[in-house]
Parts: C-alpha cells; structure tokens; sequence
C-alpha cells in the first residue's frame, strides 16, 4: 500500500499530448480539446513545419509499411520522412491508421485497447489549443532534433507571439529538452513561464537546476518518473522551484505505479498517460 498524504493544493495533472493515448491519437485537436474540457491541463509538441507550429512529437512521420507509434497512428503514404522536411500540406493531409495504432497501443499498455474517436483524427496546430480554459495550463515542449543546437527558423519567436497575441502568460509554460531555444524565449519575453525537460545524470543534479533557475529563470524542472527520488524533490523544492515528473510511454500499470510513488514524495505535478485514472488516485488518501 502506498500512502498518498502531501498533494500540494496546487497540484497540476498534466495529460501527456492530449487526454490518454489509449483513448484517442496523441497530439490531436480531438485528444487536446477533450483533456480541457475534463478540467486537465495538457502537454504538447510544437514543431516547426514550412513555417508552421505543428503539434507532433517525434522526429520522422512513418509510411504506410512502418510499424511505430510516431505521431498516434498517422502516416504518410509516400513514405517516411523527417517531420522538419515535410510541408505543412504533407501534415494536413497525413492518413490515419486505427488499427495499427490500437495493435501498438495495447503492446504497448500491456491490455486490449479500442480507441474512441468522434472524429476523423488530424494532427492539430498550435491555434487548435484555444480556448485555454480557465483553471488549466498547457505546457508546450519545443521539440527540437538536437538538444544543444541553437535553431534560427522562427519557432520561438511564433510560439512567443502567439502567447502574446492571446494573452497566456498565466496559462502556458514553454518547456524543452532543448536549453538555447528556453534562453531565446526568456530574452524574446522576461513574463513567460519556463521549465525544462531532463533525464538521465544531468536530471537528478539539483546544482543543473540551480544554474538554469539563475541563467533563464525556469520555475519548474521536468524528470522522468524512474529518476524522481525523495532527494531530488526535496533539492530541487529548496531552490524555490517546481518539479513535474514525466512518462514514458509504457505499460499502463507500471505507469500508475510509479505515479503513486512520485505523489508520496511531494511533487508538483506529474506528466501522464492516464490523466482520469491519476484524478482518482490522488483525490484519495489511501492507495
């Protein structure tokens, strides 16, 4: 039994690219807007395509005959590309495999899943996240193919203006793996919300996190669930900031599992696969 006692009032249950994968595509209109209007804040991808913000996580858009999960389900029928080399057109009009997509997602989850879709899923944009509603946050990741590669192609002054434009800076938090894009959007804007993405030995060093908080200004550090110990928490809250663990894309009870074991430590927030499921675990005492 796993004892969950310090939820932080303000805790933040953040749906992983939409609400959960095992319902409907990641990063689609249909997968956002429904994680809002159950009261979710949400992560998502933003990519630069044709001097578009596209909302895609991985690196290449498969064809029809490769066998991933890149992009929940879509592909293109002339075959794999690179996301960064396609055109907004291609994007548009990406085909949608549900059944490939449920083989994977129940290999995946380790259980049967059929996806529920009341629509014909489309790779969303980054105007498909309004409204934001009141209440909820959405954490927008700068995917970049580099972590360390400053890019001059226009994402991060887009995304900066379009929180502008729209009055966010209280709803959406840029964060990133990528540390130069976090330095451009912080000197594009000092009022935006920052936080950054980090795994492995350079995640659970507090002292990383202290020169990022002094160098950007982030409020918010991002580990895996695995990597998220009792130590780290407690550095990582003594410099004044946050921490929000994130998924894997993995079995679903393991997911849970490791949740309920970042919950008891004290974190901020966690970035998950199974937003409903995470509401009912920590709205209760006992697990």
């Amino acid at each position: 039994m796993t004892i969950v006692s310090n939820i932080p009032a303000t805790f933040r249950n953040i749906a992983h690219r939409g609400i959960s994968v095992y319902k409907s595509p990641e990063n689609t209109r249909g997968a956002l807007r429904t994680a809002f209007d159950q009261g979710f804040d949400i992560e998502t991808d933003v990519q630069w395509v044709g001097g578009e913000p596209f909302l895609y996580h991985d690196d290449y858009i498969p064809g029809p005959s490769d066998d991933t999960l890149n992009g929940g389900g879509f592909y293109l029928p002339t075959g794999k590309k690179l996301v960064y080399d396609c055109s907004p057109d291609e994007l548009r009009k990406a085909l949608f495999n549900k059944a490939k997509l449920e083989g994977l997602l129940s290999k995946q989850a380790g259980e049967s899943i059929k996806l529920d879709l009341n629509e014909n899923p489309i790779i969303a944009t980054l105007n498909d996240l309004l409204p934001i509603p009141d209440g909820c946050k959405a954490y927008i990741e700068l995917k970049r193919p580099d972590e360390n590669k400053e890019f001059n192609d226009g994402l991060e002054e887009t995304v900066v203006k379009w929180i502008e434009r729209n009055n966010l800076h209280d709803k959406v938090v840029i964060i990133s793996f990528n540390i130069p894009g976090l330095i451009k959007a912080r000197k594009l804007d000092p009022r935006i919300e920052i936080g950054v993405d980090v795994y492995s030995d350079f995640g659970r060093n507090p002292q990383e996190a202290q020169k990022l908080r002094d160098i950007i200004g982030i409020t918010c550090w991002n580990p895996p669930l695995e990597d998220t110990s009792a130590s780290l928490v407690d550095s990582i809250h003594c410099l004044g900031l946050q921490i929000m663990p994130w998924t894997w894309n993995e079995d679903k009870g393991k997911e849970i599992a490791e949740v309920r074991r970042v919950l008891s430590l004290g974190v901020d927030g966690v970035i998950n696969n199974q937003a409903a499921k995470v509401k009912a675990t920590f709205q209760k005492s006992l697990v």
